[in-house]
């Protein structure tokens, strides 16, 4: 029964499957069900998003709308259920925040902005509820702001609004959840310092916020305050989790590669350094599986192998050598990787469940017990587990088996979760999980 709800209210499913477990491979597109919840397929693993009974609560509110004219469709309170673990992980600026069994989000770091979504604009060395967010199927942490997906494929985003990329349609920032304006059927987020990316079904991308360097990619470098499409872009099939500092990238059918924004070391790909407001092809990387931007670089897994290009000035393109370049080259020491995610000078890669990275080191974030740069991946000392990696400005955490998550680098805001602002660089497990 729930299987035959989810697909009759959903956007998105192209299929429902019953039995399935938490943490088990999927389709991108399908719902599932098992035992009181229901699952959703992101990025290849079935992920708890709702139970059943919020599910037949939703749909007998949309009944009641569909056949009345008078009534306004008002949802019933929903009650979000206890959470058992997380799920999915983001790291931003200065927070992080984790989406958890139920749909809900929690956050903990620094929140001058309200970034953290609990109505206040003061920081937490450990997680705090998200007011307002239920049944989230994604989430992702900017620099200032954080961004969720929730029902029917609907954005709320919250923190700082200067350029817009809350996405309301205003320039005020907000310290709890605001619905962003004009997307639905969002499966995907992206977010960069100033500028939110959103996919949606259909494989069209839609973009908010700063766009001094054509990140918005609607052919204009004029700020939006609500979301607009990228052209030039079809069939997208990933956008990259972590946005660059003023690009962002796409992966599309095929395993092809487009980018857009900021171009001055070549971060986009297209054999130039001149910025482009429209997206365009990055050269030479075919059979791409994962991408992410980072500050000024760009990253994707190819046959288990991570390619980069851009800036290089701390070994973040992982080959050896702190020369950039606006050509793909393969990184060292990296096989069989899964999943890959760059902070603003480092990277990061999950294989198999564990993790390595490479580049900036300052504040311990590439996790192996040193505070000493590579340009060559190291293993992250202690991690194994993994189910889901993101790596943030200067810190990098992961979802492991069990929804537990730990974090790594810089603490000054708290952003590692663990009750403390020193920073870490080792693995430590953030509070409140299990």
């Amino acid at each position: 029964m729930a299987c035959v709800v989810v697909l009759s209210v959903s956007l998105l499913a192209s299929a429902c499957q019953a039995g399935v477990r938490a943490g088990g491979r999927c389709r991108t597109t399908d719902f599932g069900e098992s035992g009181a919840f229901v699952l959703k397929c992101v990025k290849g693993r079935w992920q708890r998003v709702a139970t059943k009974a919020q599910v037949a609560q939703l749909v007998l509110a949309i009944l009641k709308a569909r056949t009345t004219t008078t009534t306004a469709l008002v949802p019933p309170p929903v009650t979000p259920p206890p959470s058992t673990g997380a799920t999915a992980i983001s790291a931003g600026g200065d927070h992080t925040c984790a989406l958890v069994v139920g749909g809900a989000v929690k956050c903990w770091g620094g929140n001058v902005n309200g970034q953290l979504g609990n109505g206040t604009n003061t920081g937490s060395t450990t997680p705090v509820n998200v007011s307002n967010v239920f049944g989230a199927t994604a989430i992702n942490a900017g620099f200032g702001g954080t961004c969720a997906i929730v029902a029917l494929g609907a954005v709320k985003c919250w923190g700082g609004n200067v350029s817009g990329q809350l996405g309301n349609g205003t320039n005020t920032g907000s310290n709890v959840a605001v619905d962003v304006t004009g997307v639905t059927g969002a499966i995907a987020l992206s977010g960069g310092l100033n500028h939110m990316c959103a996919l949606v079904v259909g494989g069209t991308i839609k973009c908010w916020g700063s766009n001094v360097y054509g990140e918005l990619g609607n052919g204009t470098t004029t700020n939006s305050n609500v979301a607009v499409d990228v052209t030039g872009l079809s069939g997208a099939t990933a956008v990259a989790g972590s946005a660059g500092r003023y690009h962002t990238c796409a992966l599309v059918v095929g395993g092809t590669i487009k980018c857009w924004g900021r171009n001055d070391y070549g971060q986009l790909g297209d054999g130039t350094t001149t910025s482009s407001s429209t997206a365009v092809d990055l050269i030479g990387v075919v059979g791409a599986t994962a991408i992410t931007s980072g500050g000024l670089h760009t990253c994707a897994v190819v046959g288990g192998v991570a390619r980069c290009l851009g800036a290089n000035f701390s070994g973040q393109l992982g080959n050896g050598t702190t020369t950039s370049s606006s050509a793909a080259v393969n990184g060292t020491g990296v096989s069989g990787a899964t999943a890959i995610e760059a902070g603003y000078e480092h990277t990061c890669v999950r294989v198999a469940a564990t993790v390595k990275c490479w580049g900036y080191n300052n504040a311990g974030q590439l996790g192996n017990g040193s505070n000493t740069s590579s340009g060559v991946a190291v293993d992250v000392t202690g991690m194994s587990g993994a189910t889901a990696l993101d790596s943030g400005l200067d810190h990098t955490c992961a979802v492991v088996a069990g929804g537990t998550v730990k974090c790594w680098g810089s603490n000054v805001y708290g952003q590692l979760g663990n009750g403390t602002t020193t920073s870490s660089n080792t693995a430590v497990g953030v509070l409140g999980f299990p």
